[in-house]
């Protein structure tokens, strides 16, 4: 199952639909835009999106990318060397979709060093296995599991699956009613899938901020770097919810009680009343700031309590 969630900044979900684990990475991407078109986001955003294509027709190679001045709170104690180097670019990431129209979004393309090792290692670590188990299948030739060929391209093909596809060049034959097998890395494949290790990009409608300088590629990953706090909902959502029991006859209903609680929270109200409450804050439309950091209403006809004072 795919799942699009938005929360604020003090971690409080305000949104949450999920979609089908099958479903297409571009439509529900641009489903979710059309949904979220009046909130400002940061949206990682996956292969099937398409965004390496248009980094190698617009932009070309990683030493387009200029280096960012960012560091993590974990790195922060350690000497510069030993940080990890970033680096990235903002450009322009239009979309169209025949469902919700056009988008004008930009796109931060950012590379980190430590995500480029940690896939090159990974990558290592699965032709290392892919090569022993075909190291397996050759000594065990002529058994009762590998007599034929056929058999020998059938283990062959589950050894080989789209991470390493092409990756391993691998030839079987058979010899004197023997099968055979002999296999080698295709260094120009491997150079070549290699070629933006720890590369990824961020989608984001941000504008630009208000000081007169224009948005670059660190404000959006500073921004997305708050990923954990949608991650900790996450983790919220797929638990038991501590709230008490209720019944519900449909999904709608259950994203409407999320909601709903979320938006309690992150206005300082309890969810029993806030559907009631709802409908004079839409009529009224301004809050009082409580000494406790939460908003209350302030209507014309109950005043601010003595325990409130404007917002600044």
């Amino acid at each position: 199952m795919k799942t699009l969630q938005a929360a604020t900044h003090s971690g409080v979900s305000v949104y949450f639909r999920p979609r089908n684990g099958s479903s297409s990475e571009l439509p529900a991407f641009t489903a979710a835009i059309e949904v979220l078109a009046a909130a400002r986001f940061v949206v990682p955003l996956r292969a099937g999106a398409g965004w390496a294509e248009r980094f190698d027709a617009g932009i070309g190679t990683l030493d387009a990318l200029g280096n960012l001045d960012y560091c993590s709170q974990r790195e922060q104690r350690l000497p510069p060397a030993g940080r990890t180097r970033w680096k990235g670019l903002l450009a322009p990431f239009p979309v169209d979709d025949p469902a919700t129209g056009h988008h004008d979004l930009r796109a931060a393309y950012i590379w980190s060093s430590e995500e480029a090792a940690t896939v090159a290692a990974a990558r290592e670590r699965a032709l290392a296995r892919a090569e022993e188990a075909l190291t397996r299948i050759r000594n065990g030739l002529g058994g009762r599991s590998c007599k034929t060929r056929k058999q020998v391209d059938a283990k062959t093909a589950r050894i080989l699956g789209p991470p390493l596809d092409g990756l391993i060049t691998v030839a079987t034959g058979t010899r004197a009613g023997k099968p055979w097998i002999s296999w080698a890395r295709d260094s120009g494949a491997i150079a070549a899938a290699s070629r933006l290790d720890g590369l990824y990009a961020l989608a984001t409608n941000l504008p630009d901020p208000g000081d007169g300088r224009p948005l670059t590629a660190v404000d959006v990953l500073k921004t997305y770097k708050d990923q954990w706090i949608i991650e900790q909902r996450h983790r919220d959502l797929k638990q038991t919810l501590r709230i008490r029991p209720v019944f519900l006859h449909n999904d709608d209903r259950i994203e409407a009680l999320i909601a709903v609680i979320g938006l309690a929270r992150m206005l300082g109200v309890k969810p029993r009343s806030m559907l009631t409450q709802l409908g004079e804050w839409t009529r009224l439309g301004f809050f009082t700031r409580t000494d406790y950091g939460t908003y209350a209403l302030n209507t014309p006809s109950r005043p601010a309590s003595s325990t409130t004072e404007p917002d600044p």
